[in-house]
């Protein structure tokens, strides 16, 4: 039997229900709903000081030593018609080592970026090279995948190597908080001190937002972060499953070598995808 009109419009909404119910459990990585609200880095937040809201940045910065997640990506340019997307899954151990890996939906690498140590190296299969330099070279800002925005969106810290923080003064404008800096401002949320957008200094200035946090093993994650560029650039990245201090072996961070691969520099890069 086809059925009426109305039950095939009430199975359709069951369908989309439960379509809807498993991608949220999908993404919040638990089985009875999403996770909880997330813990605030201080009490009082309108209160306190900038040295006391200075301090609960580097108590979370200071609680993640280890970080396994899957996610989605999404990069998306003005110079091209749709966005890109990928699956992907993170790699980090304090204090700096970083490993970004994207794929497609039959699991080919997309790309596959490693930061240990003073190096950086960003494998692109499908376009046939490696972009390997120094973790200190500014160009690699230029790129899409840029180590340095990856780290201070990930600690949700604007000098996850350094202490740029220690003369940030508050900073209230139209009702919102702000630290301010020689790093730029960091926007945070009243009821929680957490951090809600960066805005970075310079021509081409990093912005950052830290969208939907919630409460991951005790400890405060977003739900999303967008990386943006003034140039209207912007990365999406949508968190999935998320662990925090299960082991990572060493190894995660080890380069692989693939002699077919043309080997450019982050400067190299940087102008051929300018070109793109």
């Amino acid at each position: 039997m086809k059925g009426t009109a109305s039950s095939r419009c009430a199975r359709a909404a069951i369908l989309a229900a439960t379509a809807a119910a498993l991608s949220a459990v999908a993404l919040s990585g638990a089985g009875c709903g999403p996770p909880p609200p997330p813990p605030p880095l201080v009490d009082g937040v309108t209160d306190r000081t900038a040295a006391a809201l200075v301090a609960g940045l580097e108590a979370r910065r200071q609680s993640l030593d280890t970080v396994r997640a899957g996610l989605e990506i999404t990069w998306d340019d003005p110079r091209f018609a749709e966005p890109e997307n990928c699956r992907g899954s993170l790699s980090f151990t304090s204090p700096d080592s970083l490993r970004l890996r994207g794929h497609s939906a039959a699991f080919f690498t997309v790309f596959d970026l490693v930061a240990a140590g003073s190096d950086v190296w960003l494998d692109v299969p499908r376009e046939g090279f490696t972009v390997f330099g120094p973790r200190r070279d500014q160009a690699w800002a230029r790129l899409p995948l840029s180590p340095h925005a990856l780290l201070v969106a990930l600690l949700a810290h604007p000098c996850p190597g350094g202490d740029c923080l220690a003369d940030a003064r508050i900073e209230r404008v139209s009702g919102e908080l702000f630290l301010r800096g020689a790093f730029g401002r960091l926007g945070l949320d009243l009821a929680t001190g957490l951090p809600v957008r960066f805005e970075g200094e310079g021509e081409d200035p990093l912005r950052i937002a830290w969208i939907e946090w919630s409460e991951r093993s005790g400890v405060a994650w977003p739900q999303t972060i967008v990386i943006e560029r003034s140039r209207g650039q912007r990365l999406t990245v949508s968190f999935g499953r998320v662990q925090l201090g299960r082991p990572v072996q060493p190894s995660r961070f080890e380069r692989g070598e693939d002699p077919s691969r043309e080997i450019l520099t982050p400067a190299e890069a940087a102008r051929r995808w300018a070109t793109r």
